[in-house]
């Protein structure tokens, strides 16, 4: 059996009990006191805002355009992230002309995080673009400093409790994103 000794809050273990299997267990206040370290605000799900869908598609000025489907991005604390395109739809291009375009996949790669902005390194794309019906595999690029390399420039970002605010590196337009699930942390 393990002695346990309470010093300045802290249960201590004696460590050649502890090798032979001692257990404790904590009070639920105990537990509540407890902090855990959710990481960078960023990590975790978000799902992109219609006002986000709409800057995806191109179709942001078109207030008449219809948007369908969902777009999820993921960022992961080891430093890779996910776009996954869902039925992400509109019925209406950018100039207002019909169409019918959906995407469906995901845009997946590294990025490396500063406390105000990402750069992002696409490293795979597995996206079906559908027009009009008809469907082909595609190589969605991220964005206008793409130089061959992949690499897509400086972006800015803010976590606000449940929000993600993103700004594209090539246009500057303002992306916002709500957490799905997860711890909330404010930032």
């Amino acid at each position: 059996m393990c002695r346990l000794r309470r010093v300045r809050g802290l249960v201590l273990c004696v460590s050649v009990l502890a090798a032979a299997g001692c257990s404790t267990t904590t009070t639920s206040s105990e537990a509540r006191t407890r902090r855990v370290d959710p990481g960078p605000c960023y990590v975790g799900d978000w799902l992109g805002t219609e006002s986000a869908m709409r800057t995806m598609l191109g179709v942001g000025g078109q207030p008449s355009a219809n948007v369908s489907g969902a777009v999820v991005l993921t960022f992961l604390d080891e430093g890779t992230f996910a776009y996954a395109f869902e039925e992400l739809g509109t019925d209406l291009d950018a100039r207002g002309r019909p169409t019918d375009l959906v995407l469906n996949g995901t845009v997946a790669g590294t990025y490396t995080a500063s406390a105000t902005a990402f750069v992002i390194t696409p490293t795979e794309s597995d996206v079906t673009v559908t027009v009009g019906g008809r469907s082909q595999q595609a190589d969605i690029e991220l964005g206008a400093n793409d130089r061959g390399n992949g690499m897509v420039g400086e972006s800015p970002y803010s976590c606000r409790g449940d929000v993600l605010t993103l700004t594209g590196s090539n246009d500057g337009k303002v992306t916002t994103w709500e957490r799905i699930g997860g711890i909330s942390v404010s930032g």
